[in-house]
């Protein structure tokens, strides 16, 4: 789907944003998406580090994860 888009559509740009590291997710989550990013030959990918703000709903989620984990698989969708 991609390929047709960019023949029919001169100057077409794709474009995406990942959050690593949400609550009660794991880090294969964002390694099964970096295939897919790749596949898509996306011409901007934004990567975001969740990151906890009181008063948000998130906030009280279970399976927070260490900032160190987050890490990686930020790089690896970089």
């Amino acid at each position: 789907m991609v390929e047709r888009m960019r023949a029919r559509v001169p100057g077409v740009a794709f474009r995406t944003s990942f959050i690593v590291g949400f609550p009660g997710r794991r880090t294969r989550i964002s390694r099964s998406c970096s295939p897919s990013s790749q596949a898509a030959e996306f011409d901007n990918v934004g990567v975001f580090t969740f990151s906890d703000e009181e008063g948000t709903t998130s906030f009280d989620l279970p399976g927070a994860i260490a900032p160190r984990s987050k890490e990686a698989p930020r790089r690896r969708l970089s």
